[in-house]
């Protein structure tokens, strides 16, 4: 599910109130849309299209992501948001809004529906807040080493982090064993 045009334009003006000059990120379908021609941190090359937002009046949004965001304006923002869109923080201070439809527990049961599995047998790996929930609900849960700390924390392991091939260790070490 995305966030509808008329949301994405009301949550971005939400946040102008907070961050006047705080950095903000369209990701709709194949094209991220930033209102700043600044690199986030932490993030691989992507391309990007730099415009102002406010502007894109029929632009739905799968996810809207805030630089430079903190814990307590998240909760602020949390109050703000249709009950339909929630918000967590992200690493390197980035807060996500997402549509609720759009988590990837409930992606996650989608699949495991469709292909009629049991969730025991399903193995799930992340590395940030929106996998938390995912890795809960997986059989298995692995941790990329350079996940945070509360991602670790409800991992069943902890495998090599995401520049590294983490993923394709972890299964040759302990699946195709």
């Amino acid at each position: 599910s995305v966030i509808a045009s008329k949301q994405v334009q009301r949550i971005i003006r939400e946040y102008y109130e907070l961050y006047p000059e705080g950095q903000v990120i369209i990701e709709a379908g194949e094209c991220l849309y930033f209102n700043k021609d600044i690199y986030p941190m932490g993030w691989e090359p992507v391309d990007y299209v730099v415009t102002d937002l406010m502007e894109l009046k029929d632009v739905e949004a799968s996810k809207l992501i805030f630089t430079s965001f903190e814990e307590e304006d998240c909760i602020l923002m949390r109050e703000k948001l249709p009950e339909d869109i929630y918000i967590l923080m992200g690493q390197h201070n980035h807060a996500m809004i997402m549509h609720s439809d759009a988590s990837k527990s409930k992606g996650l049961s989608t699949v495991i529906k469709y292909f009629d599995l049991d969730l025991r047998h399903v193995m799930a790996f992340g590395d940030d807040n929106n996998d938390i929930d995912m890795l809960c609900a997986a059989g298995i849960g692995v941790a990329m080493d350079n996940a945070i700390d509360k991602v670790k924390e409800c991992s069943d392991y902890i495998t090599l982090g995401n520049n590294e091939d983490g993923v394709a260790k972890f299964l040759e070490d302990k699946i195709l064993v």
